[in-house]
């Protein structure tokens, strides 16, 4: 009788398990994580032989990991979350989904009082921080590229906002490389003019 119940104990643990496992794994929402890739390239001038080219040599890795951090900020976050918006997504917006049992026991919780500035829209701020959490990058080790991911329950939803973080980047940097060739313009008109005036100025003197 003994061994009877040890054996019937044993059946119903190494059969339970695997169920228990089965439904918990069924009961899981699937995560997606798109991937993309981009290729740094420095938006430093400098003037050589009165033209603009690009600063030879490779970035280092200090600014490598700041386009990261840039391309992960909160600003592509909200221009994502724009293009995109995320704001009328459930995933996103935690306002949109069925309130826990928590919330259902003890009601939405106060805003908390802001000491500097306009009071934040909480729902927003929360859509933003979620959006945010779901975009990584990192740079790729002596290279210039940079890998971008974003994670989601909808598999287009993650595509769209990787492409959407890509580009937004991209079109930062032509702004960026833009505003540095103008700038490097400036400073060549600039020269051309001091140097015609110590011409003129060396002419009156002869």
């Amino acid at each position: 009788a003994i061994l009877r119940r040890h054996w019937i104990r044993w059946l119903a643990t190494t059969v339970a398990i695997p169920i228990a496992a089965m439904l918990a794994i069924s009961n899981l929402t699937p995560i997606y994580t798109a991937t993309g890739a981009l290729i740094y390239e420095p938006h430093e001038f400098r003037v050589q032989a009165m033209q603009s080219v690009l600063r030879e040599g490779p970035p280092n890795e200090a600014t490598m990991t700041s386009q990261a951090e840039l391309l992960q900020s909160l600003n592509v976050a909200t221009e994502i979350a724009k293009r995109m918006n995320l704001m009328a997504n459930p995933e996103f917006n935690p306002a949109l989904r069925p309130p826990s049992w928590l919330r259902r026991l003890f009601g939405t919780p106060a805003p908390l009082p802001e000491l500097y500035g306009p009071p934040l829209d909480p729902d927003r701020h929360a859509m933003l921080t979620t959006v945010q959490a779901s975009l990584k990058a990192r740079p790729a080790r002596f290279s210039r590229v940079i890998e971008v991911t974003f994670s989601s329950r909808d598999p287009l939803v993650a595509a769209a906002a990787v492409n959407h973080a890509m580009d937004i980047y991209i079109k930062s940097q032509y702004t960026a490389k833009a505003r540095a060739v103008h700038r490097t313009m400036d400073q060549s008109r600039q020269r051309e003019k001091d140097l015609r005036k110590t011409t003129e100025a060396a002419d009156n003197e002869i």
